[in-house]
């Protein structure tokens, strides 16, 4: 290994050591993220036809209406949120010296729904503007503000989040209450 990186720090050296993540094992959100943090920002004036570059301006609807992000309930072009579900399993444990059974009670997150709506958009740089085909996601990488948000039993979801969840889960009483479910929901969301 040193062969490889000569300048990282022996495991036994008293230097303080970092451990990171592999560009193959982020999200693709992430690896579009670190490849365009290598680009400084271009207004729209200066963009390049064909080229991979990281445009700033102000988004203006090709439509009539945006649509809302069901988490923050902000108007945007482009969203994606993912929910899930706080579950509870027991599982038996035995003993191996005294052969006793316990019960274990597990807490654990099902994502329950995923959701990403987009729509076509202008981005406008005073006089310039640029038309952006958000449905050909082959091309089009979109990056927004993150929010997220919690519920439980006594603090409902926002209303949009209520809605996925209740399309997603045909036994969803309101509560969540059924065998395995603790009511208890998270919910991310990106949007733009």
């Amino acid at each position: 290994l040193s062969h490889f990186a000569p300048d990282l720090p022996s495991l036994h050296s008293d230097q303080p050591t970092t451990m990171g993540c592999c560009f193959c094992c982020l999200n693709e959100a992430a690896k579009v993220g670190r490849v365009l943090d290598k680009f400084s920002p271009a207004p729209v004036r200066e963009a390049q036809d064909g080229m991979l570059q990281k445009l700033v301006g102000r988004v203006v609807l090709a439509g009539t209406q945006p649509f809302y992000a069901p988490g923050s309930g902000r108007p945007c072009v482009w969203y994606r949120v993912t929910v899930s579900e706080e579950r509870i399993r027991m599982r038996e444990e035995r003993n191996a010296e005294t052969g006793e059974v316990r019960m274990i009670r597990e807490e654990y997150w099902e994502q329950i729904c995923k959701d990403e709506r987009f729509m076509d958009f202008y981005l406008q740089d005073g006089t310039a503007k640029l038309f952006v085909n958000a449905a050909n996601r082959g091309t089009c990488r979109i990056q927004g503000t993150s929010d997220s948000g919690r519920s439980s039993i006594f603090n409902e979801p926002p209303p949009g989040i209520r809605f996925l969840i209740a399309q997603r889960m045909s036994t969803w009483n309101g509560w969540g209450l059924l065998e395995g479910r603790t009511g208890r929901f998270r919910y991310t969301e990106q949007s733009f």
